[in-house]
This record gives C-alpha cells, structure tokens and sequence, in this order.
C-alpha cells in the first residue's frame, strides 16, 4: 500500500529510536548519511519521517540499498563508487533473522498486484515486488535553473523501488537467488507510478533480458525436463558443459522481409523480360517459367512456310494448307 496514514501511525508506534538505530546500524539516510534526527515522540516531524518525508532525506542509490536489504533477508550492501566488478562489497547484517524481511516483500508484492502499480506493464518471465513514491518537496535554490519556483512547493518528485524475482519461484521467499533491485526517481516528475514505474519496468526487462534475474541451467544428457521447465543448450566452450545465461527478450524483433531486386529476379532463358516467383511458391524457391515464343514475321507469298510446332506438350493442330495469305501469330 501507499498510505501516508497508515505509516504516519506506524513511525508514532515505533518511535524515534527506530530511525536512529537503522542509522547506528550502517544504513545510511540523507546527506551525511550517519545522522538522523526523526522528530520528537509524538510529533507531526516523526510522522512525516516515518511515511517518507522530514528527516527521510535518500538518495536512489541510498534507496536501492534498502531494496537490496529486503530482498536479501537482512543484508545490507554497499559497494565502492566505482563500477569494477572484482573489489568486494561492505555487508552488514541489519535484521536478526531472514524471515522479518517477509512481511515487507508481501506488501510490496500487493503494491504490485492490487495497489498503486497495479497498471504497470511488468515484463515477462519475473514477478514484481514495488513501491511507488510520490514525494513533496520544496523548491530550492538549486533548483530555479530548471525553472522550479523557489521556496514554493512545486511538483513532486517521482519514485519507484522494485525488486525482481524468476516467476517461478516461490513468493515471499525471505532470500532468493538472482533478485535484482531498480530504484528510479524523476526530479519533478509527478506520480512514481506514472512515470518513475514505467521507467523501472523498463530496467528491469533489460535485466531480465541480459539473463541476471532468469538464468537457465542445460538439462542433463538423458533426463527429461520437468514440466513447465524451461530448456537450454550449453554454448561453445561453456565449462561442464553447462549453458551460459539465457537471454530473454522482453520484446520479440520481428524481421523485415526483404524484397528481391529486380537485377535478382530468376528471368527465362528465351525471353529478355524478367519474370516473377509464382504466387504461393516459398521464399528462396526457383520456379521456371513456361517458355514462350515471340511472334515470327510474315513470309513472302511466294514462299510459304509451315507454322511452326508449339513448344507445349499438348498436340498441334494439322498443318494449314499453304495460303498465299501470311500466316497467323503462333500462340
């Protein structure tokens, strides 16, 4: 769900000692990222914080942690500021057990189904877990060369966080391999369901696509696939013989069929004019057309000639009597 009252009143419940022990614990939130001052027991500032606005100042790189915390059951990840793939990433465990991580991927998963981004084309092949954002913000100076009014509260910013799974895995796993999290936000872009939501299913299907969220494993020789299950083929020098990642297409290209020149059309043998495929016949296929015969020009009178043969298996018609007259046009 997407309720500022519902977590307004949860942030009263837990307190501010929630907030600033999540901070003490390694996960960072607003500019510094250590400190978090969430407002007074009790206080409107607590419970704006507690739904998403006040002190609950984040990045989306800072966002997409926290997704990545709930998808994988309580481990908080940060990696480097660079993009090599080979330095380790800081972990920290944040929830005692895996399991307290379920009830925050169900209700995600509602948000998907029944809730704010339940109109998102999700991509095939996964399953969504989400959460929109529709965060109100004040107009800074920063801000006025974009021609947002300062000090005045302008259009809100858009944002979305979603986590993606394989679709046949179980749902609501505390953990499960090869989970992906998108964390998107437009500047003043509105509803995070109308645009930071689409923009995230975008992502993620260019994951999904890239193999990352469904990789499929080659069966073995001789034993036969479940059912349901989809197939592989290991690829050239695939280790173990087992298939590389399988790449999934969200988006199916359908290839242009390509009209022949007419310097490559198939043309008679005794006839300079090119001549078509028959209608019906396979793309690629040679099909001979039937020979004909051009028209032969009138004899003398004196010298008549016999018409000539027609070049069809059909019998010819008896030979005319000789005429003074020119002959007819063979057919």
């Amino acid at each position: 769900m997407s309720c500022n009252v519902y977590f307004g009143q949860l942030g009263l419940a837990l307190g501010p000692d929630a907030f600033i022990n999540l901070v003490k614990d390694g996960v960072e939130i607003g500019w510094n990222g250590k400190v978090i001052s969430p407002g007074k027991p009790g206080s409107r500032e607590l419970a704006e914080t507690a739904f998403g606005q006040a002190a609950a100042l984040v990045s989306v790189s800072q966002l997409a942690r926290v997704g990545g915390t709930v998808a994988s059951g309580g481990i908080y990840r940060k990696c480097g500021p660079g993009m090599e793939l080979g330095p380790p990433c800081e972990e920290r465990k944040i929830l005692a057990q895996p399991g307290l991580a379920v009830p925050i991927l169900s209700g995600m998963e509602q948000v998907v189904q029944a809730g704010t981004a339940r109109g998102l084309v999700k991509p095939p092949g996964i399953r969504i877990y989400g959460k929109t954002g529709t965060a109100d913000a004040i107009g800074t100076k920063d801000e006025i060369v974009f021609g947002v009014p300062y000090n005045e509260w302008g259009t809100p910013n858009s944002w979305f966080l979603g986590i993606a799974e394989d679709e046949h895995a179980e749902p609501d796993q505390a953990s499960f391999p090869h989970r992906i999290v998108a964390a998107v936000v437009v500047p003043r872009g509105g509803l995070g369901a109308r645009v930071s939501g689409p923009a995230a299913m975008e992502v993620l299907a260019a994951v999904q696509s890239l193999g990352y969220i469904t990789p499929k494993a080659a069966a073995q020789p001789g034993a036969p696939a479940a059912p349901g299950a989809p197939t592989g083929s290991p690829g050239p020098g695939a280790p173990g013989g087992k298939a590389p990642l399988t790449v999934v297409s969200p988006v199916l290209a359908t290839p242009t069929p390509s009209v022949p020149s007419p310097a490559a059309r198939p043309s008679s043998a005794v006839s300079p004019v090119p001549t078509r495929p028959a209608a019906g016949a396979p793309s690629g296929a040679s099909v001979s057309p039937a020979p004909t015969v051009s028209p032969r020009p009138a004899p003398p009178p004196t010298t008549p000639r016999p018409p000539a043969a027609t070049t069809t298996p059909r019998p010819s018609p008896p030979a005319a009597p000789p005429s003074p007259s020119p002959p007819a046009q063979v057919p």
